[in-house]
């Protein structure tokens, strides 16, 4: 099982975000995210400061690992 599980978001309306984070960012759903995504062990992937170099998406989010480099979530196959 990879150790870094991401996945991005869209909205009812099929918005995410792609190609034009400001209208992502404009979501209440995004407004959501922002306040709520630490409390379900979410991070955002990509924030515009990025040291990984890429572009910033803000629908694109990873679970947080413990210090242990685990996940409170477990995927099922």
């Amino acid at each position: 099982m990879p150790r870094r599980q991401a996945l991005d978001f869209i909205n009812e309306n099929g918005i995410n975000g792609d190609g034009c984070p400001e209208q992502f960012e404009a979501l209440p759903e995004f407004a959501w995210l922002i306040k709520n995504a630490d409390r379900f062990g979410f991070i955002l992937s990509y924030p515009e400061d990025a040291k990984e170099g890429i572009t910033y998406e803000p629908w694109h989010w990873r679970i947080k690992e413990k210090d242990s480099g685990q996940t409170d979530f477990a995927i099922q196959e």
